[in-house]
């Protein structure tokens, strides 16, 4: 498990070997870039996010950071998001940037990612979306991506995680038929990752730009085998899935991605949505 040690995060010794060791970054809580600091949006985890991972980031990571102009982590965030997001456009829409009114989309947080790291003359990240390959089990599809975020941890790049929240609900212009529906996106950073909790998922410690806090979460199957049906990827370029194609997150420590008047009786869910990272 993950834990604060006088304003670091460090993760217990869960292996044996020195370059297991590796799986987990420190983090001085006081030095993580807030998201709130920019006040002209609400949609400011992506570069966020984008920030903390270099700026925790192995050395040559977080020179890049260091870099960026201006003092201070208000006028960072403000170049990284006007130079990468704000003036480029779209890798899916060439008609629109990659800032705006919905955030931004995981395929152009990526796109941003590499192409600030290809400038710097440092290795790029993969991506990809988390749901299951077909054929696969519910232990193989853990550890897979237990494993892509070790990975990451290990060669230096704290990974990027993008989570995504569903509710079904019943609506009166739809007869009252329950359906489900999107809520909100966020991105966090993965600082650390423990063993698989028995086969049934695994915990993993995040840096969290929404308030610039640490928070641990818990990456599961569905625990009750109930199926779902979730977006995988965005309204101009997705489909609805059904099954269990993705594994959910229990995340108490994150109200924004809780949707707004919450009934008993609505079915809430988180889930691990797409992954930046060098794996």
């Amino acid at each position: 498990m993950c834990r604060v040690v006088f304003g670091l995060i460090v993760l217990f010794p869960l292996y044996t070997s020195g370059e297991d060791s590796k799986s987990s970054l420190p983090v001085e809580v006081t030095q993580i870039v807030n998201q709130n600091l920019y006040r002209d949006s609400t949609n400011a985890c992506a570069p966020t996010a984008l920030c903390n991972a270099l700026k925790f980031g192995e050395p040559d990571l977080h020179s890049v950071f260091q870099s960026l102009r201006g003092n201070g982590d208000e006028n960072k965030l403000r170049v990284l998001r006007d130079r990468y997001f704000r003036s480029r456009r779209s890798a899916i829409a060439d008609d629109r940037f990659r800032w705006g009114f919905h955030g931004v989309y995981v395929a152009d947080l990526a796109v941003s990612c590499n192409e600030l790291l290809e400038e710097k003359n440092l290795d790029r990240c993969q991506s990809g979306y988390l749901d299951r390959i077909d054929g696969e089990t519910d232990q193989a599809h853990i550890s897979r991506i237990r494993s892509w975020m070790d990975s990451s941890l290990k060669a230096g790049f704290p990974p990027i995680l993008s989570l995504r929240s569903f509710v079904v609900r019943s609506r009166e212009e739809r007869q009252r038929e329950p359906r489900w529906e999107k809520v909100f996106h966020h991105f966090v950073v993965i600082h650390c990752v423990a063993e698989n909790a028995g086969g049934s998922g695994f915990e993993a410690g995040v840096i969290d730009s929404n308030g610039g806090k640490l928070s641990t979460i818990h990456i599961h199957q569905e625990a009750n085998s109930q199926q779902f049906t979730v977006l995988k990827g965005n309204d101009l370029i997705g489909e609805w899935v059904s099954g269990r194609p993705f594994l959910l997150v229990t995340a108490p420590g994150m109200n924004a991605l809780r949707p707004a008047n919450l009934k008993w009786s609505e079915r809430y869910i988180i889930t691990a949505n797409f992954l930046i990272g060098r794996f």
